[in-house]
This record gives structure tokens, sequence and C-alpha cells, in this order.
């Protein structure tokens, strides 16, 4: 599971594995809210065309190599 203090320290191009071991990269910077502090999103990438949102719903299937 990532948090959200780990979801801060991501870099560009960083791989994270999944639930099935797939490996996905950082695209972006962790975007986070003033008023749902508890709240960050961080967008990745896996393959060509596969891009996903990591997120405070999803974090649990995330973690980081």
């Amino acid at each position: 599971m990532i948090t959200k203090e780990q979801a801060l320290k991501l870099t560009y191009r960083q791989i994270i594995l999944d639930t099935d071991n797939k490996r996905w990269y950082v695209t972006g910077k962790c975007k986070i809210w003033k008023r749902s502090p508890d709240k960050f999103e961080v967008p990745i990438k896996h393959g060509l065309y596969n891009y996903y949102c990591l997120n405070n719903n999803n974090a649990e299937y995330f973690r980081i190599d």
C-alpha cells in the first residue's frame, strides 16, 4: 500500500508495482487538494497505451519497487 507521504516522494519514471507484479511508471507529479488533505493523485503508465491514476482509493493495490 502506498501512503500519501510516499506518493509525494515519487519521481518521474519511478517504477511501482501492482498486485499482479506489473510495472507502472510515474508520468507526472503528485496532485493534492487543500480541502481534502487525505486525497492525492499520481498519473502512471503501463506499456504504450495504458494510462491510469494512482489515488487514495486504489493505493492499496500498488507498492513501490
